[in-house]
């Protein structure tokens, strides 16, 4: 009997926004002849990625069921309190005949060691009562970081210690401390964590080229490099590299790992891994609303940077809920500096009967239980519509930032008036169609006066023809008068 291959497993880390979601779906989008399992982790309690990935045909695959081969890991991180379940998701994929790799999207706070150093953990062997290392099973191939262009040098800014840390990497060995830039855990920051991220990489992309100059692009290569001599760069512009690059590098090395540092400590039964949203002052919630936002206002909270600059947010991601554009679900994504706003997709409400069943299909559930599941989002009134925005920061204050988007929602009497009034706004985020869709609405109004409102239009295609129609009706009504 032909034994079957081992799988190869790639993790993705990097930074809040850095683009490891880009990245997974451009893997799925061009695995041609592969068979890709993905697990995506996030620290919240809603998993927006994995609902990204939803899209692209996966089905969802928690820990209490698999029909597919995508899995997700919510409210915690794989790298310390989901680690034990990361392990347990792997071997059971590892075992499934047609799976050929693995790619693991870890939350932009994930350390990538520890991650790694799962992969020593033992897990029970088919039909014994013995345990072999999940590496025996599954083989840890590639660890790859993304790192924004845009914002790594402001990132690394925010903490002081950040700049010493890769400045020390040129000096002998003795002389530095790799671990934690000299300073104490209680005092690591956002930079900490991208130095860990980088360092422990063998594959690491720049991304967002189109949004740098290419001395930016020269200075934040040097930066890595100096973190990381060993790994391979690539710069990319919306995550979009060779597969060779991030499947199947063998580039992962346990001999290597085990010169780190921190190696030893993360196999120590007797540490516990500091959960990254103690050691770095992390925190997450959901803003969840069924009203829509005014785009105006979106746009100039969004533009004024209060969220960001003054209220420490560092990742806002999820779907939105925009009047002008009441028929289609919008995305959006805010990272460091860069927010972006898209179509997603139309709102489940909107769907027929059949296309609804269809979608029930493509996500592995039942009509009763995604009713079941949000039952608030079967009104009447908004149907599925909402605002549901993933907000990650440092020392959040979460009832301040719920008061700022609570402002740029849209008040009772605008909702009250429908959606004509839309019409008068500029369109802001560049979505358009609803205007559109408007302007045919009120054209049926118009047609439905009658034909006489035209003669007073000029003939503008040089038809005639209906003027004189026209025309000659009245005539016929003036001649019937007597």
């Amino acid at each position: 009997k032909k034994k079957k291959k081992m799988v190869k497993v790639t993790v993705l880390s990097g930074f809040l926004g850095s683009g490891k979601t880009t990245l997974l779906k451009y893997i799925l989008q061009n695995a041609e002849g592969l068979k890709v399992a993905v697990m995506v982790n996030d620290m919240g309690e809603i998993n927006i990625d994995a609902d990204m990935v939803k899209k692209l045909g996966h089905k969802l695959s928690g820990t209490n069921q698999r029909d597919e081969h995508l899995v997700e890991l919510t409210n915690g991180c794989i790298c310390c309190t989901l680690r034990d379940d990361m392990v347990r998701e792997l071997s059971i994929l590892a075992k499934e005949k047609d799976i050929t790799h693995i790619v693991i999207e870890s939350t932009g706070i994930a350390e990538p060691l520890p991650v790694a150093a799962g992969f020593t953990f033992g897990v029970s062997v088919e039909g014994s009562n013995e345990q072999k290392p999940l590496s025996e099973i599954a083989e840890l191939d590639t660890m790859v970081t993304v790192v924004d262009l845009a914002s790594f040098k402001t990132y690394l800014a925010m903490d002081e210690k950040a700049s010493d840390r890769w400045e020390k990497k040129s000096k002998p060995a003795e002389e530095s401390d790799p671990t934690n830039c000299g300073a104490p855990e209680a005092e690591r920051g956002v930079a900490e964590l991208l130095c860990d991220q980088v360092e422990f990489a063998n594959t690491i992309i720049l991304n967002k080229t189109d949004q740098v100059s290419k001395q930016e692009i020269t200075e934040v290569t040097s930066i890595v490099k100096a973190l990381n001599s060993d790994a391979k760069v690539i710069t990319s512009d919306h995550c979009k590299v060779p597969l060779s690059e991030v499947l199947s590098t063998g580039r992962f090395s346990f001999d290597s790992a085990m010169q780190h540092a921190s190696w030893a400590k993360e196999l120590n039964a007797d540490n516990t891994h500091v959960p990254e949203t103690l050691e770095y002052n992390l925190s997450s919630f959901v803003y969840i609303r069924q009203m829509p936002f005014h785009p105006v206002r979106l746009h100039e909270l969004l533009t004024s940077r209060d969220l960001f600059s003054k209220h420490n947010v560092l990742r806002a991601k999820g779907f939105l809920w925009v009047p002008n554009e009441s028929d289609q679900m919008c995305h959006m994504s805010n990272a460091g500096a860069c927010w972006n706003i898209d179509t997603e997709g139309e709102w489940y409400c909107n769907l027929s009967a059949e296309r609804f069943k269809e979608e029930m299909q493509g996500i592995g559930m039942s009509e009763e239980e995604f009713k079941k599941a949000h039952p608030k989002w079967s009104d009447a009134r908004h149907g599925d519509r909402r605002q549901e925005i993933v907000i990650i920061g440092q020392g959040l204050q979460k009832d301040t930032i719920e008061s700022l988007l609570d402002k740029a929602l849209v008040t009772e009497e605008e909702f009250n008036k429908g959606e004509l009034w839309l019409t008068e706004l500029p369109d802001v985020f560049d979505l358009g169609f609803l205007h559109e869709e408007i302007e045919v609405e009120e054209d049926e109004e118009e047609f439905n006066k009658g034909e006489l409102w035209l003669t007073e239009l000029p003939d503008v295609f040089d038809l005639g023809f209906l003027h004189e129609e026209i025309e000659v009706e009245e005539d016929e009504e003036e001649f019937n008068k007597g």
